[in-house]
């Protein structure tokens, strides 16, 4: 099976922001890169929704899907490890949860083949660390299976937003200043 390079994006948390800066990324490659060339996929996914032939899969790539042009006809091997209500719970009491990891490990790995004709694949890690390492499916082992050769972690998010507000907040108030000097005749004292 031809390899092409993975870019695994990664998150301390939940809604960090991986979805976005997968998206963005996307966005920046299509402008070098043919879509048809750029494969995406999430190999353990927590949230679900429900495609129109009623199969569950997670919902980041149910996203990418709808706000890119990258080609992406089976969405549902794009979505390989859904932890969904009882998947953990099934997991801890199995008898031979290896043997459980090993079917994990084996649905990722079709998906690899899947997308094998793709010249960049970029795969969007779960939720938080926990999600995955209590079936053996950690974003870091997740990441190491795939061979990644470089990951993005997401953790600014909440701060780049803060200073993105506070940029635009001063630059209106100098606008609002430099109004004020010329007269600006709508403007209220």
């Amino acid at each position: 099976m031809k390899k092409p390079p993975v870019v695994f994006i990664a998150g301390e948390r939940q809604h960090a922001g991986k979805t976005v800066t997968s998206l963005g990324l996307i966005s920046a490659l299509c402008n070098h890169i043919d879509p048809a060339d750029i494969g995406y996929f999430k190999p353990v996914g927590q949230e679900m929704v429900t495609l129109p032939n009623g199969e569950r899969i997670d919902k980041d790539v149910r996203i990418v899907q709808e706000f890119t042009g990258l080609d992406m006809p089976d969405l549902s091997i794009l979505s390989p490890v859904r932890v969904v209500s009882g998947v953990t719970r099934e997991y801890i009491a199995s008898t031979n949860p290896r043997e459980r990891t090993a079917g994990f490990e084996k649905a990722v790995q079709k998906t690899l083949e899947h997308l094998s004709d793709k010249k960049l694949i970029i795969a969007e890690g779960t939720g938080h660390p926990g999600v995955g390492s209590v079936i053996g499916m950690s974003n870091a082992r997740v990441a190491n299976m795939l061979d990644a050769r470089s990951a993005i972690s997401v953790t600014e998010r909440a701060s780049y937003i803060g200073r993105v507000r506070n940029m635009s907040k001063l630059c209106a108030e100098g606008y609002v200043k430099q109004r004020e000097k010329l007269g600006f005749p709508l403007l209220k004292k």
